[in-house]
């Protein structure tokens, strides 16, 4: 679909468009059609080259973004056309059923085995990907991905001897960084509390969250922020009782009015009550004096 280079900094004749080629030619995580032998516990059977999702995806969106690059979009129908498919590592697990909510709805994609945390995982387009991701992980669980993308390169790199690698020196970072932009940007309780850590190291602040959000008493921010008649249980599970957000509000605004009027309540009873009986008091004495001068005349 492209030029041929002489070299790997030599592009052709649509420059822009003919990048966005080679960038996705360089991606690291891949299994090629030519690879027999098993690789992070998938062993590929297609007859093509395979890229990690992200990969796909950010190729998608260098041909697209704007401004407009000469035959970027019939690059990509070109592409689509071959219907290409892509993977990802996903997190699973071989001595617990934490991933189960995963892999229970892996329906007929192809998979690999569990190795190290992470297990491959084929996808139809970077549509299906991202549905399924969107669909079927926990907050938690996209950010043990964005951690392995970090944590994992050289495990995930199988391009270790492509002669192109140095053109993109940050790609595996941009694929990091392309999966935090696409899900977690998307997700209201990553972004309340990545504005609210103080670490500044990505893996530091990826820890922290993950550790928040997978504590029993973390609520999330959604349902906080849902609308007033969300149900709030009762801590007793004896009790059938709920209460709604609407309730617990008006009962604060009700104590709020209380304490507010409470304050007026002792002004009166311990100020102007007494006040008003002794000046009651005075006028009676006033007209008893009155009385007993009228007598005496």
């Amino acid at each position: 679909m492209g030029n041929v280079a002489s070299d790997c900094d030599e592009l052709g004749e649509h420059a822009e468009t003919d990048n966005c080629c080679r960038e996705h030619d360089s991606c690291p995580y891949t299994f090629e059609s030519n690879f027999y032998g098993s690789f992070n516990g998938y062993n590929s059977h297609y007859m093509n080259t395979i890229s990690h999702c992200e990969c796909d995806t950010i190729f998608f969106r260098c041909l697209h973004e704007m401004p407009y690059k000469v035959h970027s979009y019939e690059i990509w129908a070109s592409y689509e056309s071959l219907h290409i498919k892509c993977f990802s590592y996903m997190p699973c697990s071989n001595q617990t059923d934490e991933h189960d909510n995963i892999w229970m709805e892996k329906g007929s994609r192809d998979t690999g085995d569990c190795l190290n945390g992470t297990r491959v995982m084929v996808f139809d387009s970077i549509a299906d990907y991202s549905e399924f991701i969107n669909e079927n992980l926990r907050l938690n669980q996209m950010i043990e991905i964005n951690k392995k993308l970090i944590t994992d390169q050289n495990r995930f790199y199988s391009k270790t001897n492509y002669k192109c690698a140095h053109s993109f020196p940050k790609l595996t970072e941009k694929i990091a960084d392309n999966f935090e932009s696409e899900f977690l940007y998307g997700n209201e309780d990553y972004i309340k509390l990545k504005n609210i850590t103080k670490k500044t190291n990505k893996l530091e602040i990826l820890d922290e969250i993950n550790q928040i959000v997978q504590s029993p008493d973390f609520i999330s921010f959604k349902k906080l922020s849902n609308s007033t008649k969300a149900i709030i249980s009762t801590s007793s599970p004896d009790l059938k009782e709920t209460n709604t957000i609407e309730n617990v509000l008006n009962s604060l605004y009700e104590n709020d009015f209380r304490l507010k009027s409470e304050p007026k309540k002792i002004f009166l009873s311990h100020v102007v009550f007494p006040m008003g009986l002794i000046l009651a008091i005075f006028a009676f004495l006033k007209f008893l004096i009155n009385l007993y001068d009228i007598d005496n005349l």
